[in-house]
């Protein structure tokens, strides 16, 4: 079975049982921690792959670390993870969890490129009229590109709006090339 399947088949159970529970919102805290950890601690990485450590060891150095900040279904979870040798797949699992989750509410990821990082304010009212005038959710990531000059390009889904000025002065050069 490939590495896809198995974190599909987790993260899908997971979020059934987190859902039936109404632990959804919870559980996805709990992922969301849970990847912060695998990407910010190389240490748990080495922990998750090491083959000579056996399971209840495993269990037992988890314990230590993630024990009162996850849910018990969550903690639950990891430890039938752990029992069937899946722990290596937990970041996948988490990530495809939180698709689910997005997906389940509606929420679509955006991405806002700006020239120069945008403040809180203005977060807000582009977030509030992207929402209302497309009436979907978003969940809006920011990058930077210096090289922008100016505007900004905003991707959600397989659609871009580009309304940087190096796009605008393109348009206008076709125009007057015409």
């Amino acid at each position: 079975m490939n590495e896809g399947k198995i974190s599909v088949r987790y993260a899908k159970a997971l979020f059934t049982l987190a859902k039936e529970k109404n632990l959804h919102k919870q559980v996805r805290k709990d992922m969301e921690y849970l990847l912060e950890l695998i990407e910010g601690v190389p240490e748990f990485n080495i922990l998750m792959d090491d083959p000579v450590l056996k399971p209840l060891k495993k269990m037992k150095i988890l314990n230590s670390i993630i024990k009162g900040h996850i849910q018990e279904v969550t903690y639950s979870f990891i430890e039938l993870v752990v029992k069937n040798n899946r722990l290596h797949y937990l970041d996948s699992i988490a990530r495809i969890y939180l698709d689910l989750f997005k997906k389940d509410l509606g929420i679509k990821p955006a991405t806002l490129i700006t020239s120069v990082p945008i403040d809180e304010e203005l977060r807000h009212t582009l977030l509030r009229i992207i929402e209302k005038r497309l009436n979907i959710k978003i969940e809006l990531e920011e990058k930077t590109d210096p090289g922008l000059i100016g505007g900004f390009i905003l991707k959600i889904g397989n659609q871009q709006f580009d309304a940087s000025i190096a796009y605008q002065l393109e348009t206008i050069k076709k125009e007057l090339s015409s």
